[in-house]
């Protein structure tokens, strides 16, 4: 798939043989006896998950929510919820029922060398709609980028004559011309998308690509000077255009890197 975010889409392909080797050597004679307790701490720790098995070392942040969900990242009405999953058993949930903040979980990085030109950052996810109000346009997911001044790149679903089409959208800006719609044709609710969203400052560039629905590429022109200290995600319905109605939104195995 031609793009300028092709080279930041990845097969998620896990490699089992070290963790074989690991559960052989469990059960070698220096292991502990099977009935020696456990404290649920190690309990949560020893469990493996989408992030341990499939997404990769080096990530600069990765959640299955398998293993609980971090209150310091949570906003509003978030959690875990066993209904509907990706990688069983937890995907997060995020409701919201009003316009302006709503629920999500965020998190800032830094660059790690703040004068370099290469700026690279990448969010990939699955997506799923349960319910949703077309006219409340909600967005979905966000990369922020702080420094001197702050931008963010967006997600957003538009009510396009009943169809709910999402819109890739770099925001400030003044002239409109930064955004575009990734489908004509819209997504359907309650099925999983993959989701990637990549800024690429060296290249000048967003990409937004859905799994089997579409891509859209936008110019960062207002960005053409700005080099950002921090970088930071936000994921749920963190925002609405309008208090129309609620969005039900589930989201797993998110994947952020910060290059």
């Amino acid at each position: 798939m031609a793009g300028a975010g092709c080279s930041w889409l990845f097969s998620l392909d896990g490699n089992l043989g070290p963790l074989a080797d690991a559960s052989a050597e469990a059960g070698a004679p220096d292991s502990p006896p099977l009935d020696a307790p456990m404290t649920a701490d190690a309990g949560r720790d020893a469990l493996l998950t989408w992030c341990d098995l499939e997404a990769g070392p080096g990530h600069t942040f990765c959640d299955d929510f398998d293993k609980g969900l971090d209150p310091t990242l949570a906003h509003g009405s978030v959690s875990l919820d066993s209904d509907a999953a990706v990688s069983p058993p937890n995907s997060l949930l995020a409701v919201n029922t009003g316009s302006g903040g709503g629920p999500s979980i965020s998190r800032t990085f830094p660059f790690a060398v703040t004068d370099a030109p290469q700026r690279v950052v990448r969010l990939h996810t699955s997506m799923r709609l349960d319910g949703l109000s077309l006219a409340a346009e909600p967005h979905l997911l966000q990369i922020d980028l702080d420094g001197s001044s702050s931008y963010s790149v967006f997600l957003f679903i538009w009510d396009n004559q009943g169809q709910a089409v999402p819109f890739l959208v770099l925001y400030p800006d003044s002239t409109g011309s930064f955004q575009r719609g990734l489908t004509t044709s819209g997504v359907t609710f309650n099925g999983w998308y993959d989701v990637d969203l990549t800024v690429d400052l060296a290249g000048n560039v967003a990409v937004a690509t859905i799994a089997n629905v579409g891509q859209a590429t936008i110019k960062l022109d207002p960005l053409a000077s700005f080099l950002p200290a921090r970088a930071g995600f936000e994921v749920g319905v963190p925002y609405m255009t309008s208090n129309a109605g609620a969005v039900t939104s589930r989201f797993d195995n998110l994947v952020f890197d910060v290059r």
